[in-house]
C-alpha cells in the first residue's frame, strides 16, 4: 500500500495517478483479510476507478491541490499498519467526503459548461 502511495505522489500523468490510487484500494480491500471484500471491491474497481477520474477533473476545475486527498489515504495506511480500526474508519470517511466534494465539483463544472467537461467546452469555445 505504501508503495501505491508513493506512486500516487510522484505520478507524472493521471493515468499514473488513476493507476496507483486504484491498486492502493485494491490492497486495502485485501488488507481487510475478508475474502468477500476483495470480491466486492473486483466487481466495482473499473466504477471507482471511474468515480476517481471524474472527481479528479472537478478537483481541477476548481485548481485544488491533492495533498488533502494523499494525507487521508496515509492516514488510512497508517491506521491499518498500526491495527487502529476506529482511526482507519475515520480516515476512509475523510477519504470518502473528499471524493463527494470532488463529484460535487464536477458536476458545479458541468452544469457550468452545458453538461460538458471543461476540456470539451473550451474545445467547442476554440472551434466557434
Amino acid at each position: 500500500m505504501e508503495q501505491a502511495l508513493d506512486d500516487m505522489s510522484a505520478a507524472r500523468d493521471d493515468t499514473e495517478y488513476y493507476d496507483a490510487d486504484v491498486r492502493f484500494h485494491h490492497l486495502l480491500a485485501a488488507a481487510a483479510k475478508n475474502p468477500l471484500i476483495t470480491v466486492i471491491y473486483e466487481g466495482i474497481e473499473s466504477l471507482v476507478r471511474e468515480q476517481r477520474i471524474r472527481a479528479t477533473a472537478g478537483r481541477r476545475d476548481r485548481g485544488e491541490s491533492f495533498e488533502p486527498i494523499e494525507r487521508a489515504q496515509r492516514a488510512i495506511y497508517q491506521a491499518v499498519v498500526n491495527g487502529n480500526p476506529a482511526k482507519a474508519e475515520d480516515a476512509m470517511l475523510e477519504h470518502l467526503r473528499q471524493t463527494e466534494e470532488g463529484l460535487k465539483a464536477l458536476r458545479e463544472m458541468r452544469r457550468k459548461n452545458g453538461g460538458r467537461s471543461a476540456a470539451a467546452a473550451s474545445k467547442a469555445k476554440g472551434s466557434a
